[in-house]
C-alpha cells in the first residue's frame, strides 16, 4: 500500500489528486508547487534530502527536481544521476523511430 502511495504524482496539475487539491486550496496548491523565491536551505534539509534519495525513498527524477527548486543540482553534491538501461533502449527507439520517420 505504501508503495502505491509513493507513485501517486499529487504535484502534477493535471492528476486527479493535483486537480482535487487545487480545487479545494488554490493558493495552497500555488504557493506549494511553484518554485520558491527563496535560494536559501539550511545543510540540516540538504543532509535529509541526500540522506532520504540514499537510501532510495525519492526517485533520481524527485531529487533532482527538489534540489532544483533551491538553485542546486544533484552534481553539486557529488551525483552523477545516469539513465537506467532500460530507459537508454527506450530513447534510443525513440530517436531511431524519428529518423525513419524523417527519412
Amino acid at each position: 500500500m505504501l508503495d502505491s502511495l509513493f507513485r501517486v504524482d499529487a504535484r502534477n496539475a493535471d492528476s486527479r489528486y493535483g486537480k482535487i487539491f487545487s480545487n479545494m486550496a488554490q493558493e495552497c496548491y500555488r504557493i506549494l508547487n511553484e518554485r520558491t523565491e527563496c535560494i536559501e536551505i539550511s545543510s540540516h534539509i540538504l543532509e535529509m534530502f541526500i540522506q532520504n534519495y540514499e537510501d532510495g525513498y525519492i526517485t533520481d527524477d524527485d531529487f533532482a527536481e527538489l534540489l532544483g527548486l533551491f538553485g542546486k543540482a544533484p552534481e553539486d553534491f557529488g551525483f552523477e544521476l545516469c539513465v537506467s538501461a532500460e530507459d537508454m533502449q527506450e530513447l534510443q527507439g525513440l530517436f531511431e523511430g524519428g529518423d525513419a520517420a524523417e527519412g
